[in-house]
C-alpha cells in the first residue's frame, strides 16, 4: 500500500519508453545505486523502480547528449552523469 511518502513507481521497460533512455542504460544505473527500487523483480515481474530518480538522470543523460556531436558514450557518459548528479546532491543544482 502506498502512502503520502512512497515515491512513484515504473519499470525499467515503462521509463525507457517513456523518457526516451535506452533500457540497458536504466538497467545499468540500477545496479550503480543511482536508481532506487521499490520491489525488486523476479519471476517474470519488474522492478519498480523510483519514477522520481529516473526522470532526474534522464534530463542529464538528454541535455549532456544534446552538447556533443556524437552522444555520449561509454565512461563518459557515467562520469558526466554522476558528476552532475553528485553536485546536484551537494546543492550546487543542475
Amino acid at each position: 500500500m502506498r502512502t503520502a511518502e512512497t515515491p512513484a513507481g515504473i519499470s525499467q521497460s515503462e521509463a525507457a519508453r517513456k523518457y526516451g533512455v535506452p533500457q540497458q542504460l536504466i538497467s545499468r544505473w540500477v545496479k550503480q545505486g543511482l536508481i532506487r527500487v521499490l520491489r525488486p523483480g523476479g519471476r517474470g515481474r519488474p522492478y519498480e523502480l523510483v519514477e522520481e530518480d529516473i526522470a532526474r538522470l534522464a534530463a542529464i543523460y538528454h541535455e549532456e547528449a544534446a552538447r556533443s556531436p556524437h552522444g555520449l558514450q561509454g565512461k563518459r557518459t557515467r562520469r558526466l552523469l554522476l558528476q552532475k548528479l553528485l553536485d546536484e546532491l551537494r546543492g550546487y543544482g543542475l
